[in-house]
């Protein structure tokens, strides 16, 4: 059995005096098979506002994994072993039900305003 560590950031991007973002847990140490919740809590978000899961390995860019836009999600299923999901308008969760080894990363959740 491997161990996976997944390190939890948060990056928010321009206009953030509205929203207010806090993201838990800050870091998990699983092993690989078992499930894992990282919850994306928001305040004062609106409906133009987006947010986004990326996946950062080293020596490598972030990968955008989800992103929401109202309460849609962009991605239905999985995406690399993972699954969003919005509740209440006001969390956005990124989890798995069987971790990988490729799954050990930096984990942040990111917001921005809808702009056409």
């Amino acid at each position: 059995m491997f161990a996976c560590r997944l390190w939890v950031l948060f990056l928010l991007l321009p206009d953030v005096a509205s929203v207010q973002i806090e993201q838990t847990p800050a870091h998990i140490s699983s092993s690989t098979g078992r499930s894992v919740s990282i919850k994306c809590i928001y305040t004062k978000a609106d409906a133009s506002s987006n947010f986004y899961w990326y996946r950062w390995h080293p020596d490598r860019e972030p990968q955008n994994l989800f992103y929401s836009f109202g309460s849609s999600i962009n991605a239905d299923g999985e995406v690399d072993g993972f699954t969003a999901r919005i509740a209440d308008n006001t969390h956005f969760y990124l989890e798995s039900t069987g971790l990988r080894v490729n799954h050990s990363g930096v984990y942040y959740c990111a917001w921005s305003l809808h702009s056409d």
